[in-house]
């Protein structure tokens, strides 16, 4: 190593250059500023109080006294608005301003809790919502009350516990160990929602036929059957069970929250901090006794099951009620904005509805026929997703009411309801337009090729014409081609009459074309089928009878009766999908009512055409009248749903219906900016005391005044010349000639006192009789 690398670096000052590991023995740089602040930050308290001290209260309720009782001063003396202003401060008030003057604009305030702890509780919570829809599927009336009701019980624990965060959360231990205990809740919660199914247990005992009867067809003994069964129910019970217990827990948690507030409180006989522990310690018995009742009780009492239900109805209202106390805002260190939380909210429902639409993408691009208007159908689904994120977030108003912010949060929950479903019936929708396609694909593609083998001169020529277009086009979807073709020979050549032969080939080539059916459709149901599809797949592939009786039409109504109910999971989901786009546009339009009443005929258009455009799609409906069941590509009378949805429209449908919305909304805007400047520009009359009001009068030429300068006062000349200080009279031409012309001031006289002239002393503080001034209040300076 040579000498010069041994030197010690030197920076540019000639001082030795710090190594890397310099700092393991310094204390902190005392300088080091921002280093201290962060650090200083970083360490909280075990509890803080919500609410300002007492002295800090009644000085801000003073203040708000003076402030509404002082104002500017009028024709009856100083701090007293005259009758005029007060008549015309009215007449600018709308009566939904009138009620409510003091309105908030929901922001933030005070000092807040870190970003990442709110973040997380809406993780928290999204992960129970994520298992909920990924482990239920919507595809039919039951199936949708049952997520409803489960839906609708986690979002009342997300809003209960925000509305509690955006008063009361302050930067402390106490709240973050509770962030961890609402994780482990919402964690244990998802463990519930396998499948949860609302109408279990309730009533006589409701086996599927189906699952009995595919038992029997599998072989299946009594004994497992019994067995079975008893599995089965052992999973909703407990579902039941747990569900009574974790949400007691998360009301018991949120007791103990609103108690510390309780005890914090100056008047601890205020209802607004008094009433709500007694709602939560109410509500929490009431789901404690629910969990008792149904661990005693099982599947056996159905009195229990309905109570259940009874009793988490009624714990949920007290809830509410209770939510109608709350201390004023002024009271409060801090204020959390309830709007942004709910736009979380709403972008984590929407996240998770556009995920499920990704994985059906995925299906549908490894589906045979795949084409430009797959395409299409799928621009179609992003466009309906985006314009459900757009119209929401584009048409909320700027301030919430405080006179309806409870009716804004509660309309959440059916708006919410709507687009998790509308996301689902776009799943299905685009998951039964693919199925759809590669299934007309697969059945065109497989008759035209027994068409071309059929016009071969010979047999040989004829199964080797089938091999080399069979075998291909079946491998893209796992099918063996030569496996199915040994069944169909091997069934055609056993002894019997030609006759007999003949119909054993054209039972065979049906079975061997349901075989493919079945491999088709298990690509987009991904194994989880019905015990009806089920049974009709074994009983066709194995009931001779049933089979024979397609060969002497050429519609096959047995073979499409197997196809149709194949695809009802994905049709009955798809039936209802206007009424729940329809339901998303007319509580879309309440919402936005019930932020902020409309104020012009603009905003009244934009609320009205969603109504419109809602009820538009819920009247669609119609189009299910005498609907009965589906039939895939019959022949018959069908009802015009099922035409619809067989037609490709469906999707087109509502991406037309909301992109129609999105453009009235984008004209209504601009017709109610340009109808504002237009009428400032009507009304607009310059102002004869403001000198630089013209800034659009381009001809408008401002006073030249010239003072003659000098080093020191006592040097300087302050006469003035004729041509000195003289204001031109210029006026534009649209300003009414009756208006007096401007005056010119009169000449400025020399100061002789240099020193600064106080204001007029402002009126009596009302709270210490004019004998003193608050601290903050205003310190007038001296001569």
């Amino acid at each position: 190593m040579s000498a010069s690398s041994l030197r010690e670096r030197k920076n540019a000052s000639g001082k030795p250059r710090p190594t890397s590991f310099a700092g393991i023995a310094k204390e902190v740089d005392p300088k080091n500023n921002d280093l201290i602040l962060h650090r200083r930050n970083r360490l909280i308290p075990l509890t803080k109080s919500p609410f300002f001290d007492k002295s800090t209260i009644e000085y801000r309720n003073l203040r708000e006294q003076r402030r509404q009782t002082s104002g500017t001063s009028g024709p009856h003396g100083p701090g007293t608005p005259g009758p005029d202003y007060s008549q015309t401060y009215a007449g600018m008030l709308t009566a939904d301003e009138i009620k409510d003057v003091d309105k908030s604009n929901d922001e933030e305030r005070g000092e807040r809790p870190p970003a990442w702890l709110d973040l997380f509780f809406d993780l928290a919570w999204a992960s129970t919502f994520s298992n909920l829809t990924q482990n239920n599927t919507i595809s039919g009336g039951k199936e949708t009350i049952s997520y409803g009701v489960f839906f609708s019980m986690v979002w009342w624990m997300w809003v209960s516990q925000v509305s509690y965060d955006i008063r009361f959360y302050s930067n402390d231990w106490f709240h973050r160990i509770f962030v961890f205990l609402q994780l482990c809740v919402f964690g244990a919660l998802s463990a519930f929602t396998n499948k949860f199914d609302v109408t279990a247990f309730v009533g006589s005992k409701n086996d599927d036929p189906f699952e009995a009867l595919l038992f029997k067809l599998t072989g299946m003994s009594p004994a497992q059957q019994a067995a079975q069964e008893t599995a089965d129910d052992r999973y909703p019970q407990n579902a039941f069970i747990g569900i009574a217990f974790i949400i007691g827990v998360s009301r018991l948690l949120l007791f103990i929250q609103y108690i510390r507030v309780w005890l914090y409180a100056h008047d601890k006989r205020d209802p607004a901090v008094a009433v709500k522990p007694l709602a939560l310690i109410t509500s929490a018995g009431l789901w404690f006794g629910s969990f008792g009742m149904l661990l005693s009780a099982k599947y056996s009492n159905n009195a229990a099951q309905i109570s259940k239900f009874i009793m988490w109805g009624v714990a949920t209202l007290i809830e509410i009620a209770g939510h109608a106390f709350a201390p004023p805002a002024g009271h409060l260190r801090s204020m959390g904005s309830l709007s942004a939380r709910l736009a979380t909210l709403v972008t984590i429902i929407l996240g998770e509805g556009l995920n499920a639409i990704t994985g059906t993408l995925k299906l549908a691009v490894q589906s045979l026929g795949f084409n430009a208007r797959s395409g299409g159908l799928v621009i179609a689904t992003g466009v309906v997703v985006y314009l459900t994120f757009y119209l929401y977030f584009e048409g909320t108003r700027p301030r919430i009411s405080k006179n309806r912010r409870s009716l804004w949060i509660c309309l959440h929950l059916p708006y919410l309801l709507c687009v998790i479903l509308l996301m689902e019936g776009l799943k299905n929708l685009l998951l039964y337009s693919m199925l759809y396609n590669s299934y007309t694909y697969v059945i065109t593609t497989f008759s035209n090729n027994l068409n071309l083998a059929a016009n071969t001169t010979d047999v040989d020529t004829m199964i080797q014409t089938l091999n080399q277009t069979m075998t291909p086009f079946l491998a893209k979807i796992g099918f063996s081609w030569e496996l199915g073709w040994g069944t169909v020979v091997a069934e055609m050549s056993a002894n019997g009459t030609y006759d007999q032969r003949l119909e054993q080939y054209y039972i065979g080539m049906y079975r061997l074309l349901m075989n493919i059916t079945d491999k088709v459709f298990s690509q987009f149901d991904e194994g989880d089928r019905s015990p009806e599809a089920q049974v009709a797949i074994f009983n066709y592939l194995h009931n001779d009878t049933l089979t024979a009786l397609d060969i002497p039409t050429q519609n096959l109504p047995f073979f499409m009766n197997v196809v149709s109910t194949l695809a009802q999971p994905q049709v009955q989901g798809a039936r209802w999908i206007t009424a729940l786009a329809g339901g998303v546009l007319i509580f879309l339009a309440c919402i936005n009512v019930a932020q902020e009443w409309p104020k012009d005929r603009y905003a009244w258009g934009s609320v009205i055409s969603r109504f419109i455009n809602g009820l538009i799609l819920v009247f669609l409906l119609l189009m299910n009248i005498n609907s009965g069941e589906y039939l895939m590509e019959s022949d018959g009378d069908v009802a015009n749903v099922w035409k619809w949805l067989d037609s490709y429209w469906a999707l087109p449908t509502l991406a037309f219906s909301l992109l129609l919305q999105a453009i009235i909304d984008h004209i209504l805007l601009v017709l109610s900016v340009y109808s504002a400047d237009r009428e400032l520009e009507r009304t607009y009359e310059p102002s004869l005391l403001d000198p630089l009001r013209d800034h659009k009068d381009g001809a408008y030429d401002p006073p030249t005044v010239s003072y003659p300068y000098s080093t020191t006062p006592a040097s300087a000349d302050f006469t003035t010349s004729p041509t000195q200080h003289q204001h031109h009279n210029w006026q534009p031409a649209y300003v009414p000639q009756t208006q007096p012309q401007y005056v010119t001031p009169p000449i400025t006289q020399h100061q002789t006192s240099y020193g600064f002239v106080a204001p007029p002393p402002p009126p009596p503080f009302m709270g210490s009789g004019g004998s003193a001034i608050p601290p903050g209040g205003i310190v007038t300076p001296s001569r």
